[in-house]
């Protein structure tokens, strides 16, 4: 049997479906309804949006496990962007974290393939959550750097964007050479005369110097075994 909130319906078969009314057609919702009364109910890639979300709102527990599943199986790096959209729009922290977690296993399992697909969206336009965008970067050292040129090339906002979020990535490795870092450094004040913006700008490439000396000062790492 289908598990609901206890504390849900109000009143014994009362749907509030103004909550849902923006969300899929009415075809969908009446397939959730009817899982809920002993149905059976395929997912697929038109109907999985309207489900878990439908799933999340009223906590229809094996609705939304079902779905969960069903995304662990099927994600791919095209669909993993709007999967991303999906976990934002719970309600339900703990279910905004279970999505979650599918995700950034996704990503950690096939970076190469997700670079790829983020490459390809910010070079058409697309939007891209920003929490999204750091967490692929993060894990992409080999073309990070590429990625965090060409989104902040797009518009302010998005230097804007990265500035907020300097703390989150380990720029001595995204940009092992210093002529890179310096380019990238000048392409975030461009076009910029705020002076927070230039005091953001110069204190991240200060930092950046200082991190790169410490680095080329540390002793090298001798292999166990090899010390005498």
């Amino acid at each position: 049997s289908s598990g609901i909130n206890a504390e849900w319906p109000l009143r014994p078969g009362e749907l509030m479906f103004e909550k849902i009314e923006n969300i899929g057609d009415i075809d969908q919702k009446l397939e959730c309804i009817k899982f809920m009364y002993g149905a059976p109910l395929a997912l697929t890639l038109q109907n999985v949006d309207t489900v878990i979300k439908f799933a999340s709102l009223y906590e229809v527990m094996d609705l939304f496990h079902k779905s969960v599943q069903w995304i662990e199986k099927t994600i791919s790096a095209r669909s993993l962007f709007a999967i991303n959209d999906i976990s934002k729009s719970f309600e339900n922290e703990d279910h905004q974290t279970k999505l979650n977690k599918v995700i950034r296993t996704f990503i950690s399992k096939n970076i190469n393939k997700v670079g790829v697909e983020l490459a390809e969206r910010i070079a058409h336009g697309d939007e891209v959550e920003i929490e999204l965008f750091v967490s692929i970067v993060k894990q992409n050292p080999f073309n990070g750097a590429n990625l965090l040129v060409e989104w902040t090339n797009k518009c302010n906002e998005n230097k804007l964007s990265i500035l907020e979020k300097v703390e989150e990535f380990d720029f001595v490795t995204l940009f092992p050479a210093q002529g890179d870092f310096t380019g990238f450094v000048a392409l975030l004040s461009e076009g910029s005369s705020s002076v927070d913006v230039m005091k953001q700008v110069l204190a991240l490439q200060q930092d950046y110097f200082v991190k790169s000396a410490a680095k080329v000062l540390q002793p090298p790492q001798v292999a166990e075994g090899n010390s005498e």
